[in-house]
């Protein structure tokens, strides 16, 4: 696979008032094809960070390259365009009274051919697993089936790179686990597809190759999720906690019990029904 640069930031910083950085100096850098999640509470700058990406605001520090090129007024409506982003709350997406028009919407200001947007609708439904509900009406739908809805027409544009705007943060522990299982799907059967996800929940970063932990502005950790999570006091310091599977893991080793955490909770356990 081509593991071209993505995105290149470098000492990024931003701030709303005068004397007051929500970004401090920031660098990272993302290959195609892989997923890497932003952690942070509120106020950590990570929210500004997704702005920043998708042109939103303006770069104030810094250095930023997405795909290559620096984004200028000339070229910022065509890179911006290969970014596609899911927001926070899913019914906020909504425009239409199916869940087929939807998906299709962004299509439709491209202005394709009927036969090729039915199409990419379809194919973006598969993705998500939403082909069945084509026809319903979003409001009829549950939390994570909205989401996936959003994702879906989303991917119908066939971005490059793909944000998640604290996608998941409205979701019951259900919807969750729907729209995890959907970008993991997605990943095995688009691998050249590149994610950032913006969140505050440690358990969406399980299922990451990267972790970015932000703190009043600043990098605070990089590291794998294996390489952040075991850093418990780190962690304690910036107010987070390992997720559930991590504590549970270090629960067992003290009896002798060794799992390997992962996203999906029960391939982790899956060793102790042997």
């Amino acid at each position: 696979m081509d593991h071209r640069l993505i995105v290149r930031a470098k000492d990024l910083t931003f701030g709303y008032r005068k004397g007051e950085k929500a970004l401090r100096n920031v660098s990272f850098e993302l290959n195609q094809g892989r997923y890497l999640v932003i952690l942070g509470h509120n106020g950590s700058g990570k929210s500004t960070l997704a702005r920043i990406l998708t042109g939103l605001l303006p770069l104030q520090g810094g250095e930023l390259e997405l795909f290559g090129e620096v984004p200028t007024k000339e070229n910022g409506a065509s890179l911006t365009r290969r970014i596609g982003i899911v927001f926070q709350n899913p019914d906020n997406q909504f425009v239409a009274s199916s869940v087929e028009e939807d998906i299709a919407f962004g299509l439709e200001n491209l202005a394709l051919p009927r036969e090729e947007m039915v199409r990419k609708v379809r194919e973006a439904a598969k993705m998500v697993g939403m082909e069945e509900f084509l026809n319903k009406a979003p409001e009829n739908l549950s939390g994570g089936q909205k989401q996936r809805v959003a994702l879906a027409g989303v991917l119908a544009m066939e971005p490059d790179l793909l944000i998640l705007d604290e996608a998941t943060s409205m979701l019951d522990p259900k919807g969750k686990r729907e729209v995890y299982k959907a970008i993991d799907g997605l990943r095995q059967t688009h691998p050249s597809l590149s994610l950032i996800s913006i969140t505050h929940d440690v358990e969406e970063a399980l299922h990451a190759d990267r972790v970015i932990v932000l703190s009043d502005g600043l990098k605070a950790m990089d590291g794998t999720p294996d390489e952040i999570f075991s850093k418990k006091e780190e962690l304690k310091r910036l107010r987070l906690y390992p997720p559930f599977v991590y504590r549970l893991s270090s629960a067992l080793k003290k009896l002798g019990i060794d799992i390997v955490p992962e996203g999906d909770l029960e391939r982790s356990l899956s060793p102790l029904w042997r």
